[in-house]
């Protein structure tokens, strides 16, 4: 079983072209209910980790090919414990 405080929601925008390294959504912590939004798949890989307390592996280079078109993140807001 998986401990619900690494339990997370994940929403992806429709428009996310994961092939031209462009996602964008929001995640929910689930025991918290706080929210962020990222505009990048590092960004959500970074925030998971931070969340988690640990390092976690992020996308391959071939899912971030395209990620230098993506508009710059937004300022860090870390989730409230």
């Amino acid at each position: 079983m998986y401990p619900l405080d690494r339990a997370f929601i994940i929403e992806v925008h429709r428009g996310a072209d994961l092939d031209a390294g462009t996602c964008r959504g929001r995640v929910e912590h689930i025991t918290s209910g706080h929210t962020r939004g990222f505009t990048s798949l590092v960004e959500l890989f970074e925030i998971l980790a931070e969340s988690a307390g640990a390092a976690v592996p992020g996308p391959t280079p071939s899912v971030m090919q395209g990620a230098n078109n993506l508009p710059a993140p937004r300022p860090e807001q870390p989730f409230k414990r």
